[in-house]
């Protein structure tokens, strides 16, 4: 992640002659006034005070030294975080060319197969096209056909309705002949059951006439036996 870059400045340290005119230095313009005031130093004691000015404006710098190694190292801290953030940058350029490329590539392959895909269309749709036109002929030489059959068969389409007319004609005297026949089956079937009634009646006639013959004949031998015994 990118982070915000610091803003660094760095202040020079005053000179000596800006810390004595400033005032910044206390030790030192104390020692600078005194040393201006003594008049009758010997050259070892103006030594001796230039050399504790001297110590004095040095103690006076460490603040800003401190303070300039310190910049460095943030400096120092700065650079390598815009060195990753650069590095960072570079990898993302270098994964968007690459994804771009991919999409490039993604986009002429899908334009290449639209492409087929519309030259496959177009193909289908000219055999479609052609097709119905087969079609469209085909039709029109069977509605020829057609014509041409109901042309040629109307007379006999004619023929055929007479004679389907005869024929119901002919279907109508069968009906009603059936009806006879279904009629004159059921008399000979009723006649059938009064002959069967009557055969039945017959033996049973039979049967009483010879009941009465063998009773009748019972009764003469009876009569000739009764006559028989009065005569004696």
């Amino acid at each position: 992640s990118e982070q915000p870059s610091r803003h660094l400045t760095v202040h020079a340290p005053p000179s000596p002659s800006a810390l004595h005119s400033s005032g910044g230095g206390i030790r030192g313009s104390a020692l600078l006034d005194r040393s201006s005031s003594v008049t009758t130093a010997s050259h070892a004691t103006t030594h001796e005070t230039l050399l504790l000015q001297a110590q004095a404006q040095v103690r006076d710098l460490l603040p800003y030294k401190e303070r300039a190694l310190q910049l460095q190292s943030d400096v120092r801290v700065a650079h390598d975080r815009v060195q990753q953030q650069e590095a960072q940058i570079a990898a993302l350029e270098a994964l968007a060319r690459r994804e771009r490329a991919r999409a490039d590539a993604q986009a002429l392959e899908a334009s290449a197969a639209m492409e087929r895909e519309s030259q496959e269309l177009r193909d289908e749709l000219t055999r479609e096209r052609r097709r119905g036109e087969a079609w469209r002929d085909e039709r029109d030489r069977l509605q020829r056909t057609v014509e041409e059959l109901e042309s040629a068969h109307s007379d006999r389409v004619a023929r055929l309705q007479a004679s389907v007319s005869e024929l119901e004609t002919s279907v109508d005297r069968h009906h009603r002949r059936d009806a006879q026949a279904a009629a004159l089956r059921e008399d000979l079937v009723n006649t059938e059951r009064r002959l069967v009634q009557t055969a039945e009646d017959a033996e049973n006639y039979r049967r009483r006439a010879s009941k009465l013959e063998q009773e009748l004949t019972q009764c003469m031998s009876q009569k000739a036996s009764a006559l028989e015994r009065l005569g004696h």
